[in-house]
């Protein structure tokens, strides 16, 4: 992606929850099996400044809505063992700062799963401004340890590739 000076247009935007979502890859059976699924954004809303460095972005999602078309498999993530969806019924990320690198806007910021807030990077790969609206792709790697979620080493990978798509309206 070619790194221009700013993001999107300055101002306020909100997430459009019905076309956003978030997708995430995995592997399972110590490494031999791919895991892909969503989760479905509950909110979110992005302040561009003038000065990109100093623009925001939080997101919200659902816990429950973890699906990655096996049943069994979902029940178990959202049980105790893994995401404990009815104790902590959002995943939460909330950035601390925007800025460029190599070439790519890179928004850093606290993901909370299970109440653990952990820094996480995601680099921006696509940026598409519309005359109503505006597309952003965001992807990071997300590391479950961190955020105390260590059942089952092995049978599930550590780490997550997660893919924000996120649609934006002015508000």
């Amino acid at each position: 992606m070619h790194l221009t000076s700013q993001i999107l247009p300055a101002g306020a935007y909100r997430f459009d929850l019905h076309r956003s979502s978030v997708s995430f890859t995995t592997r399972h059976m110590f490494g031999m099996g791919e895991v892909v699924g969503t989760l479905s954004l509950e909110g979110g809303d992005l302040f561009v400044a003038d000065s990109p460095e100093q623009s925001r972005v939080t997101a919200q999602a659902a816990a429950a809505t973890f699906d990655t078309g096996s049943r069994q498999r979902d029940k178990q993530v959202k049980s105790r063992k893994f995401l404990d969806a009815a104790a902590y019924p959002t995943l939460g990320f909330v950035s601390d700062s925007i800025t460029a690198e190599n070439q790519q806007w890179i928004v850093r910021g606290l993901l909370t799963v299970r109440g653990e807030p952990v820094p996480v990077a995601f680099a921006i790969t696509h940026v598409q401004v519309g005359e109503a609206d505006a597309r952003i792709k965001a992807e990071a790697r997300i590391d479950r340890y961190a955020h105390g979620v260590t059942k089952m080493k092995g049978m599930a990978a550590r780490h997550l590739d997660v893919v924000v798509d996120a649609w934006l309206q002015r508000s």
